[in-house]
């Protein structure tokens, strides 16, 4: 093996299957470094030597989707031609009939030009810049604003307001370099003559600030105002220049660790000014001029570079902006559907049952499904029994039945001869499924296991070789069951329960435990989002809805208290446990931190409720408890030996104790209201009706808003639809857990209608229409690599 090849094999290693193995490699930069360091002499010029080095700065520290691109490079330069070696060419050389598609690597002209070259940009900025995927200029272009700011009139000190951010200009009064606490700070205090005004630094250079803050200076300074005892104060302000900016607003970018705001939209202002013209627009003109959207140079430079006559409107106007979330949305829905088209004609596992569902599921169930129900496993049935894999979502509100409709598709695919797994995402709802499974499948002879982290190893192994050898039809656990070591006979199904908490290699690896084809896939969430929505967020899943809940589910009366009526929410709680129920108080968390010193938490809890309700016993419940310690207190209160249960969110999915009749939320305005509705959805579950109390610790007007929608509603889509308003879709649906690459501009709740518009046009490209040459085909593949590499995998992986 050459020394290049032995340079190249990590690389590959790495970078093989679409970077699948980029999360398990540790250590890249260290090895590759011993590598180099071990090549003779003569085997790479020192320029190329020197470059690659350079390359491997900070490579382990980076972002996934600025790591992909810094092995890409890395393999790019030992990958030259006068470098590979005859055999490697050989085996690397494309077919003939690549066409188009070899183009792909090729980068333009403004990829050439690296951040790190331009005049002011050290070694040190160009590393932060790196560890945000900003390499080179056409990067830098891309990098756009997330608001805009108007910073042309300045306000008086007297007349700042805490909480808000505001310029203000004055005279320096006194300016040190001291200490708060451990930390080092730099101190100012500025006057205009109404007040003064205290700003602090805790990350600065004492010379630059010394010098800039002489006593007696005029500064301008822009920044978020705070109360500092009697005194008002500024937490690293912006220096503003000696003058306002040519038009007085300002963009807003996100924050890169390490770099001031007013460094980082010098640097991207001037790339903008020097190389937005040159920018190339990937969306072909037919396109473009049928959706009415400007070309993509204009519209970058004047998000960079505001104008005058954008002041009245708080930035670029409506269709500058439109461009550019049109875009984002774009290339997000044309990777989804390509996916989406590439997964349909893939071949998957055929499985068929001898008798139709609706008998299957008599045998099966001592109860009727719902209409939502039934049709769910019509389309589920429909899947199982096509020669391509199922990638389909199941949506379903609090208490509709979605694990009945799991358990039935692991029947039917035991029918085929076939093994499923369901992975849940706590040890409690894996315990809870199991139970449920065992009661409902056992008369159908399916052998059902569980398989947690708390599991003996004897019992483990016994179950790893009962599963290896096909004697169990069911696992069901949590992220037990992904270990390299479980291995299935003939796995056909997975069902990932509350999806939404599983990571992208998670879901990766539950799918590579099947041999040679990729199984069945039904995943399931209880957070309702609209039908648009589900499709970007849930990438190329088929969807399924069930929206009401099974007769005899009796509906939650949910009240909001204020912390002054807390003896009113504790009355009913009382009578709750004078009538032999059962009860829940919820805490946002389990002991008090810095961030939220404010909070009661669960812990300290206990000791409170114990001597208010000395007849009736009370149990902890939290995620830092051993498994076999929550097993126990659910047990206990499961069989009733436990009364109220005092817990944190733990309990939100799965746990079903009927004679719970009563939940108590504590600092409810901290939760989201998609989160409450699930966690109520734990009471009513028996004969008996349910209690929701939401108790609410000086909450602000917009929370108050927020919990009285709960107070209104038990539809669970109209209450996603409110928290989606309230909170945004990144916060609610783990997008960045789910893979989903991140968004720079566009809101997938706000920019609804472009969102549609976008993957129509994503859908009529993939279909031809229009009809685009091949090298516009070229270019529109070029830039979906650059925006969607780092999340791709998602949609293969769901």
């Amino acid at each position: 093996m050459s020394s290049i090849e032995k340079l190249l094999r990590p690389l590959d290693f790495a970078a093989r299957n679409d970077f699948a193995n980029l999360g398990r490699v540790k250590g890249l930069e260290a090895a590759l470094r011993a590598l180099v360091g071990s090549l003779p002499s003569g085997a790479l010029s020192d320029a190329v030597r020197t470059t690659f080095v350079a390359e491997l700065e900070g490579l382990d520290r980076l972002e996934e989707h600025a790591r992909r691109r810094r092995v890409l490079r890395l393999k790019a330069l030992l990958e030259a031609p006068d470098r590979v070696p005859a055999s490697r060419k050989a085996a690397r050389r494309p077919k003939a009939s690549a066409g188009p598609k070899a183009e792909r690597v090729r980068r333009g002209p403004l990829d050439d030009i690296s951040l790190g070259s331009l005049h002011g940009v050290g070694p040190k900025t160009a590393e932060r810049l790196s560890r945000r995927g900003l390499d080179s200029v056409h990067d830098a272009l891309l990098y756009l604003p997330r608001g805009y700011e108007d910073r042309r009139a300045s306000v008086a000190i007297a007349e700042l307001v805490p909480g808000r951010s505001a310029l203000i200009e004055g005279q320096v009064l006194q300016a040190q370099v001291g200490r708060a606490g451990r930390r080092r700070l730099f101190e100012a205090v500025v006057s205009d003559g109404t007040g003064t005004l205290s700003c602090r630094w805790f990350r600065f250079h004492p010379r630059a600030m010394e010098k800039r803050f002489v006593r007696g200076a005029s500064v301008r300074l822009f920044g978020a105002v705070s109360a500092w005892g009697a005194m008002k104060q500024m937490v690293h302000p912006e220096i503003e220049g000696a003058r306002p900016s040519v038009t007085g607003l300002v963009p807003l970018y996100p924050e890169i660790e390490g770099l001031p705001p007013r460094s980082l939209r010098d640097l991207l202002q001037r790339v903008a000014r020097d190389h937005a013209s040159a920018l190339p627009d990937p969306l072909p003109d037919v396109l473009r001029a049928r959706l009415g959207l400007p070309d993509l140079a204009t519209a970058v430079e004047r998000a960079h570079l505001p104008r005058a006559d954008d002041l009245g409107r708080g930035g670029p106007d409506r269709t500058i902006v439109e461009r550019l979330v049109f875009d984002e949305l774009f290339f997000l829905e044309l990777a989804l559907l390509a996916r989406r088209k590439k997964g349909r004609s893939e071949s998957g596992l055929v499985h068929r049952c001898a008798m139709p569902w609706p008998e299957l599921a008599g045998r099966l169930f001592p109860f009727a499904l719902t209409r939502d129900q039934s049709n769910a496993c019509d389309e589920i049935v429909a899947d199982l029994e096509r020669p391509c894999p199922m990638n389909r979502l199941l949506q379903g509100d609090v208490g509709s039945g979605k694990t009945a409709v799991a358990l039935l598709a692991a029947a039917w695919v035991k029918a085929a001869g076939r093994q499923t797994v369901i992975l849940a995402p706590t040890e409690i709802l894996a315990m809870q499924h199991a139970a449920t499974a065992r009661t409902m499948l056992g008369s159908c002879g399916l052998s059902v296991e569980l398989l947690v982290g708390a599991a003996k190893d004897r019992e483990r192994r016994a179950i790893l070789e009962r599963l290896r050898l096909g004697q169990v039809d069911l696992l069901i656990g949590t992220h037990a069951v992904l270990e390299p070591d479980v291995a299935f006979s003939d796995l056909g199904l997975a069902v990932i329960d509350e999806q939404h908490r599983f990571g992208v290699e998670q879901r990766a690896a539950l799918r590579a435990k099947s041999k040679n084809v990729t199984p069945d896939v039904l995943v399931m969430t209880a957070t309702p989002i609209p039908r648009t929505l589900a499709l970007t967020v849930y990438g190329d899943l088929d969807v399924s809805l069930i929206r009401h809940r099974p007769p005899g589910r009796r509906p939650v009366a949910t009240k909001v208290y204020a912390e002054e009526e807390r003896l009113a929410a504790y009355l009913v709680v009382e009578a709750a446990l004078e009538r032999g129920d059962q009860v829940y108080v919820v805490f946002p968390l389990v002991e008090s931190s810095e961030v939220a010193a404010d909070l009661k938490a669960a812990t300290r809890a206990v000791s409170g409720l114990e001597r208010r309700f000395p007849r009736h016993r009370v149990g902890l419940l939290h995620g830092r408890m051993k498994p076999e310690e929550k097993a126990k207190v659910m047990e206990e209160f499961r069989e009733g030996r436990v009364h109220l249960l005092v817990s944190t969110t733990v309990i939100e999915v799965g746990v079903d104790v009927p004679n719970a009749t009563v939940l108590v939320l504590e600092n409810a305005e901290r939760f989201g209201l998609s989160q409450v509705h699930q966690l109520r959805g734990r009471v009513g579950r028996g004969e008996k009706p349910g209690e929701c109390l939401l108790i609410a610790d000086s909450p602000g007007r917009e929370a108050m808003e927020r919990l009285q929608v709960l107070e209104g509603t038990e539809d669970g889509f109209a209450i996603a639809e409110a928290d989606l308003r309230f909170r945004g879709p990144g916060e609610i649906l783990g997008t960045k857990q789910a893979g989903l690459p991140m968004l720079m501009i566009a809101d997938l709740v706000r920019d609804k209608e472009v969102l549609e518009r976008a993957r129509e046009a994503a859908a009529g490209v993939l279909e031809g229409k229009p009809a685009l040459d091949a090298s516009a085909r070229v270019v529109l593949e070029r830039e979906l690599e650059r925006r969607m590499s780092a999340g791709l995998r998602l949609f293969e992986v769901a």
